[in-house]
C-alpha cells in the first residue's frame, strides 16, 4: 500500500511538472519568446504524456526561433509516432523548404493535402514553391 501511495504521489507531481512547463512555454510563446518556449517545450516533451501534442508545439516554436534544423529534428521524431499527421508534415514541409530542400517539402506537402483535402495551407505552401520554381501552370 505505501508503495501504491508513494506512486500515485510521483505520478501526480509528474503531470503538476507536465502542467508547469507547459503553462511557461505556451506563456513564452505567447509573448513570442519562441527560444524560451521551446525550452519549455522541449522538457514537458520528457514529462508530459502527451507526447505527440507537445512535440509539434515544440517543433514550431523552434520554427518560428528559425531554429529549422531542430524544428527539422523534433518533426522526424513527431512523424515516427504519428506518420499521418498533417499539420506536422505540412510544418516539415515549411522546414525543408526553408532549409533548400525543395523535392522533400514538395512530397511532404503533398502528403499532407492528400491526408487534409479541407485545409488550403498544404496547397498554399505548394503554390508557392511552385512559383519561386517558376512552375507557373502548377502553382496555379
Amino acid at each position: 500500500m505505501r508503495y501504491l501511495l508513494s506512486g500515485l504521489l510521483a505520478l501526480s507531481a509528474f503531470g503538476q511538472d507536465c502542467a508547469a512547463y507547459l503553462e511557461r512555454a505556451r506563456q513564452a510563446y505567447s509573448l513570442k519568446q519562441y527560444s524560451q518556449a521551446a525550452r519549455e517545450f522541449e522538457f514537458a516533451a520528457g514529462r508530459c504524456p502527451q507526447r505527440a501534442a507537445v512535440l509539434f508545439d515544440l517543433a514550431k516554436a523552434r520554427f518560428m526561433a528559425q531554429e529549422f534544423e531542430l524544428a527539422d529534428t523534433v518533426l522526424q521524431q513527431l512523424l515516427e509516432i504519428d506518420r499521418k499527421n498533417a499539420p506536422a508534415l505540412k510544418l516539415r514541409g515549411d522546414v525543408l523548404y526553408l532549409l533548400a530542400r525543395d523535392k522533400e517539402a514538395e512530397q511532404l506537402l503533398l502528403q499532407a493535402a492528400a491526408l487534409d483535402p479541407d485545409n488550403p495551407e498544404p496547397p498554399y505552401a505548394l503554390g508557392r514553391i511552385y512559383y519561386q520554381q517558376s512552375r507557373f501552370q502548377e502553382a496555379i
